[in-house]
């Protein structure tokens, strides 16, 4: 079963992890990756940046389709030296990120 829709949907990544996700729920998409700059700017946090950089990618992709539906994403990880190992639940990996 795939979903369909008469509009282009657009994955602003080329992360072979998004793919598969939208593959496996039957989303038809096209892979055009949005090129930004993914430096941290001063003060932000990681909320702050991932946010950013999903939201720049999406609009730099739908800008170039502007009649299509754009999906941007970005993830970011563990500091060095946090320990986010052994985590067995979102609310412990969260925490052990800092993020509750």
């Amino acid at each position: 079963m795939s979903i369909t829709s008469k509009a282009l949907f657009i994955l602003a990544s080329e992360s072979p992890r998004r793919r598969d996700i939208l593959e496996s729920v039957g989303l038809k998409f096209k892979i055009v990756p949005a090129y930004v700059n993914e430096d941290y700017l001063a003060g932000e946090s990681p909320q702050e940046h991932v946010k950013r950089l999903s939201r720049d990618k999406a609009m730099v992709i739908a800008s170039r389709y502007p009649e299509a539906w754009v999906l941007g994403a970005d993830t970011t990880g563990p500091a060095a030296g946090a320990d986010s190992a052994g985590a067995d639940s979102a609310s412990a990996g969260a925490g052990a990120l800092g993020w509750e």
